[in-house]
């Protein structure tokens, strides 16, 4: 049997930190429940806006922030920038249901990518585990 190399070399692997914000809350318990079912992965927080987001990143430290471009007090492309701008900027993954053309602002803003909701959620699930993997080799 093949041992782990963080595991033999004494590293500790912990779960990728995630917040998600999202100004619809069924679609925010519907990732927090998708993530979950992965060990590698920790919802820490849940934030209903921008600015929620924000506050729970500088509290709450998480590797990878998941945002919604739309939201009410600050939407998801001006939290970014400002998250990204923190003392331990997370990896920010972007998200919208619109069909506008953000791409361009969502990178500009510091995204590490840039995902539209659909009926299926694979796509956002693949983007979240390729971000942290990128992102985060030693965790």
């Amino acid at each position: 049997m093949r041992e782990d190399p963080a595991v033999s070399s004494g590293q500790s692997t912990r779960p990728v930190r995630i917040v998600i914000a999202d100004d619809d809350p069924l679609f925010g318990r519907m990732v927090q429940a998708q993530l979950s079912e992965r060990a590698e992965f920790e919802v820490v927080g849940l934030a209903a806006n921008g600015l929620e987001a924000i506050m729970l990143t500088q509290e709450l430290e998480p590797d990878l922030v998941l945002l919604d471009v739309s939201m009410p007090v600050l939407d998801g492309i001006d939290a970014a920038r400002i998250i990204r701008q923190g003392r331990r900027p997370p990896s920010v993954v972007l998200v919208t249901g619109e069909d506008d053309a953000s791409d361009a602002r969502a990178y500009e803003a510091g995204a590490a990518a840039y995902v539209r909701k659909t009926g299926d959620i694979v796509p956002l699930m693949e983007a979240i585990l390729t971000v942290s993997q990128l992102a985060l080799p030693l965790r």
